[in-house]
């Protein structure tokens, strides 16, 4: 009989499972693995998708502002670039802006860690989730302004 794969992506959970607020783990490589690690061990899930915030992570490194939080609320999106005038010589995709490279060695980590146990990869945002997030939920409703 075939095995039917059980691959939950679990992003800000791993978080509380290590007992650390999604903010501190979204904002620290070893944390980030370390929570994805035990949630592998907690589960024994057949796929981890490594990321805490994930719709924020690109927009953020196109100019968003990230709000973290002390609490277990989820980091969020505060500022809007294209929501007001702009330029696009601005927007400027930067891995010196925001977590990427963070996301990217939390990824190296668990895969040296299980990554000959279990498949090991990140979740990559589509171009209208982080036009969305470039503009904001708010504004959606004049997106045919940017065309």
């Amino acid at each position: 009989m075939k095995k039917i794969p059980f691959m939950p992506t679990i992003l800000e959970h791993t978080a509380g499972i290590v007992g650390i607020s999604p903010s501190m783990a979204a904002r620290d490589a070893s944390k980030m693995a370390q929570a994805h690690i035990a949630a592998y061990e907690l589960y024994g899930h057949d796929a981890v998708t490594i990321g805490i915030d994930i719709y924020n992570i690109e927009a953020e490194a196109l100019g968003c502002e990230v709000r973290y939080h002390d609490d277990f609320s989820i980091p969020g999106i505060v500022t809007h670039p294209l929501a007001s005038e702009f330029s696009l010589k601005e927007i400027v995709f930067s891995t010196d802006k925001g977590r990427i490279t963070d996301v990217l060695e939390a990824i190296d980590k668990v895969n040296g860690k299980i990554g000959r146990e279990t498949r090991v990869g990140a979740a990559i945002c589509g171009p209208f989730s982080i036009a969305v997030e470039l503009y904001g939920y708010v504004n959606v409703g004049s997106v045919k302004n940017l065309c």
